[in-house]
């Protein structure tokens, strides 16, 4: 699959903007240990516009939290992301 492909399917699945899909792609090559060059995303722009590309979305059952930003990607489950960044009290039993 060409990179242009990819990032397209990515950013399609995943709902991402054009420097989101860049900067995820880029951190999946990282830690993948792949050395490519990841298309800047004006470049996507240009060549996605000349592509006739037709992805089924597929529903789900479960969700997720997808993060994503130009630092890297993280997954977590339903809830977590918003505990994390919220730091929402833990509640204990303190009997």
């Amino acid at each position: 699959m060409s990179p242009p492909l990819l990032m397209a399917t990515l950013a399609t699945l995943l709902s991402l903007a054009g420097r989101q899909t860049e900067g995820f792609l880029e951190s999946i090559f990282e830690l993948m240990g792949i050395d490519l060059p990841v298309p800047d995303h004006s470049t996507l722009c240009r060549r996605l516009s000349k592509l006739d590309i037709k992805i089924p979305i597929l529903p789900t059952t479960e969700a997720m939290d997808l993060v994503v930003d130009s630092t890297g990607v993280k997954v977590y489950g339903e809830g977590e992301w918003k505990t994390r960044i919220h730091r929402k009290r833990q509640t204990s039993d303190m009997g």
